[in-house]
Formats: C-alpha cells, sequence, structure tokens
C-alpha cells in the first residue's frame, strides 16, 4: 500500500527534522572547548574572528565540520535507498556493495588532501565505487537466485574490505611508511570528518547537486532495469561522499531502511526521507563521541559502522521472519 500518509510516519518525518535541528545545533556547540548557545548566537551573527576566539572556532572549524558530517551522511543515505530498492533487499549499503572501498581506494590515488583538488579527488573517488559497483554486481548476477540478501551482503563486504586493504596500504606507501600515514588512516579505512574540511564547500556544494539530480529523476517513479540502474547513480553519491568524509561504515542504512517506511518505497519520497536521516546519524554519532572528550578526531566510521551494524541485524530478522514479503527483483538474480 503505497497511496496515503500515516500519522506514525508524518510524526517520523517531523521527528526526524527536529532531530536534525537539535544534532545540528549540538555539533557547534560541543568539543574540546565547548560553546554556549548564547556564544554561539553572537558567533553565528558575526562570522570570522581571531584565532582562538569563539568565532573561529564556529566558523572556521565547526561550521565546515557540520557540512561535511550533513552532506556525507546525505548522500550515503541516498545512495543506500537506491541499492536498497534495485536489489529488493533492505540488508544494503553501499560498503556492501563494495562501492565504499572502491571509492577511497580511488580518492587515495587521486593524492592526498591539498596536493589533490576537490574535483580531482571527487571524481577519482566516483570513478572508484563505479567500478567496484560494476563488478561486484556482475559477479552477484551471474550467482543469481542462489544467493540470497546475507551471501551477497557478505560478498560485497569482502570485496569491500579488499578494496579498503588496498586503500591503506596506498596511503602508507605515499606516506614513506606508518609512523608518517598513521593519522589519516583512520580516514581511510572507516572515516572521518576532518579529511577535507578545506574543501567542504566545494564537495558540499556537489553532494548537494547529486542529491538533487536523483531526485528529480526518481520524480516520475524511478528507473527501471533493476540493479543495473542504481549503480551509477549510487556510485555518484558514494563518491562524493567518500571524498568529503571517507568511507563511513554503513553510514547510508539507518537513513536508507526509515527512508523507504516513511516513503512507503516510493524512489522520490523515500530518497527525501532517507536524506536527513542519513544526516542525523553521521552528526548524532560526531556529538556523541566529541562530547565523550576521549578523542582529538573521532573516528565517526566506527560509531556509524556500530549503529548500521544493528539496523542491519534487525532488517535480516525481518526478512528471515515467516510471512516476511519477497520483493527480489528479477533483474537482480536473472
Amino acid at each position: 500500500m503505497l497511496g496515503g500518509r500515516s500519522p506514525a510516519r508524518a510524526a517520523a518525518a517531523g521527528a526526524t527534522a527536529a532531530l536534525l535541528a537539535a544534532s545540528s545545533a549540538a555539533a557547534l556547540m560541543v568539543g574540546e572547548y565547548p560553546v554556549a548557545w548564547r556564544e554561539l548566537a553572537r558567533a553565528l551573527a558575526a562570522p570570522g574572528g581571531q584565532p582562538g576566539s569563539v568565532g573561529f572556532i564556529v566558523w572556521e572549524l565547526r561550521v565546515p565540520r557540520l557540512v561535511a558530517g550533513a552532506a556525507a551522511g546525505a548522500v550515503f543515505a541516498a545512495a543506500a535507498v537506491l541499492l536498497q530498492g534495485a536489489w529488493g533487499s533492505r540488508a544494503l549499503d553501499v560498503r556492501l556493495l563494495g562501492m565504499g572501498g572502491g571509492a577511497v581506494l580511488g580518492a587515495v590515488l587521486a593524492g592526498p588532501v591539498g596536493q589533490a583538488g576537490p574535483g580531482e579527488r571527487a571524481a577519482a573517488a566516483v570513478a572508484g565505487a563505479l567500478a567496484a559497483g560494476a563488478l561486484v554486481t556482475v559477479v552477484l548476477r551471474r550467482a543469481g537466485a542462489g544467493w540470497g540478501p546475507g551471501r551477497r551482503a557478505v560478498a560485497g563486504a569482502s570485496a569491500d574490505a579488499v578494496l579498503t586493504a588496498a586503500a591503506v596500504a596506498a596511503a602508507v606507501r605515499a606516506a614513506g611508511g606508518w609512523e608518517a600515514a598513521w593519522p589519516g588512516l583512520a580516514w581511510v579505512a572507516v572515516g572521518t570528518l576532518s579529511g577535507a574540511l578545506e574543501q567542504v564547500l566545494v564537495l558540499g556544494v556537489l553532494c548537494a547537486g547529486a542529491v538533487a539530480a536523483v531526485l528529480v529523476l526518481s520524480a516520475p517513479g524511478g528507473p527501471g532495469g533493476g540493479p543495473w540502474a542504481a549503480v551509477v547513480p549510487a556510485a555518484v553519491l558514494c563518491g562524493l561522499g567518500t571524498a568529503l568524509a571517507g568511507p563511513l561504515l554503513l553510514a547510508g542504512l539507518p537513513g536508507a531502511v526509515a527512508g523507504a517506511w516513511i516513503g512507503r518505497g516510493r524512489p522520490a519520497r523515500s530518497v527525501a526521507a532517507a536524506v536527513p536521516v542519513g544526516a542525523c546519524t553521521v552528526l548524532v554519532c560526531d556529538v556523541v563521541l566529541r562530547s565523550a572528550g576521549e578523542w582529538a578526531e573521532p573516528a565517526v566510521g566506527l560509531a556509524t559502522g556500530a549503529v548500521g551494524a544493528v539496523v542491519l541485524a534487525a532488517a535480516a530478522a525481518v526478512g528471515r521472519a515467516p510471512g516476511a514479503r519477497r520483493s527480489e527483483p528479477r533483474e537482480a538474480v536473472r
């Protein structure tokens, strides 16, 4: 039943908007140097400030971080919605189709932040995600109906792990050894929000444009063609998110599952509903880690991975429940 709205779904959409506003404010206030809400209001009203001032902390450090977290969460959630709809399975994310590892390998090969421009970095990440996603899709389609959602997820995650390991090795080699590469390996392996803050404006705009394009293309009812129809747009979204914040572990999975439920499976509505949930997922994880005060630069991808793993287990359990509806597209298993 796709028509109409239910009070529960409307309430969930409203709660998501409220949580996004709250998490955005918290992202600007918490951290090594806490900022009171009155100081935050004054800083936002007067951009800029001397190094060390509240205005400098807010505008030079936390606003770019907020944009990076929200944009990355949004594009990863949108990509996961496309993949789940195309494969007919809620237990699917870009890193469960090899795309995250391919994207970060491409970004690493493009060069370190500062040496590679945002456009070059994004293009390399998109190319890596597209190559990995296409290869895994070929393998899974050749495997046919004998491989259900669980086996497909394991196969895709294995490919992603191999590609991520290759990216780590490439980063170590480029840096001249483990000691020099160590500070940046968290970004390569699981994702952090400080890897490309100086490029956040350009990459954030590209992310917003990609999400808008997906919404427009999905509005008539979504493209046909099964899994292959989702490879290119999902790779573009994954590559842009990875260029911005690294291959955040399962960051899009909670947003995709919630978005599909709120949007009742309709492509454009599901993507639109998933985007703010994805942004919230990353921002809340970052706020929780920074408020704990244990890390100078928290590996946000570990937290999103923990949340995503819970959602993945729940989605898999629902899919195995007696009477669960099977929506496997023929294109996925043919």
